[in-house]
């Protein structure tokens, strides 16, 4: 009897390794956008000149209880916004980033977004627009998980909002 039910154990413990092994990861891991999140909150707004070295650009709060906070990192311009659940509002985390280079008073780089609306770490909207010489000759694409639109464009939403929830977690506040 104490045979069998070793047996069984260690062929139950070996199917759960299995499973969470073939458990495919995409998207930011469930906790870390719950922790950008309280960073943003926890971010103090810089007064005065800056700091030679400091990332943190700004932090703001709205009336609305949103929270937000921009940063400069490898020449990019990343601003995080949460917004929390208010009436039919689900929360969520926009996360933003655009080059900082100019090319004739307008951003030589594109401008990228990414929304997650309740915080599991997986994209539920975002967009790209890369700036041309002149307004008519902008290129974008939207994504759109609910509508089941710009499907393509997926990973590549994902993949900023990942980027972006690395870069938040070690430089944000700093």
């Amino acid at each position: 009897m104490l045979e069998w039910t070793k047996t069984v154990c260690m062929l139950t413990g070996a199917s759960l390794v299995y499973m969470a092994g073939a458990v495919p990861v995409s998207g930011a891991e469930r906790d870390q956008p719950r922790i950008v999140a309280n960073l943003i909150g926890a971010v103090k707004a810089p007064f005065g000149p800056r700091i030679a070295g400091e990332k943190t650009e700004r932090a703001w709060r709205n009336g609305d209880g949103s929270v937000g906070a921009c940063l400069d990192h490898e020449n990019r311009h990343w601003c995080y916004e949460h917004f929390p659940a208010s009436g039919l509002r689900l929360e969520m985390l926009q996360i933003s980033v655009e080059t900082l280079e100019d090319r004739g008073g307008r951003p030589s780089g594109p401008y990228q977004y990414a929304v997650d609306y309740d915080l599991d770490g997986v994209v539920d909207l975002g967009g790209y627009k890369m700036r041309g010489s002149n307004p008519p000759s902008d290129t974008r694409y939207f994504f759109s998980a609910w509508a089941k639109r710009g499907e393509q464009h997926k990973a590549e939403v994902q993949a900023i909002y990942d980027e972006g929830i690395r870069i938040a977690m070690l430089y944000l506040g700093d």
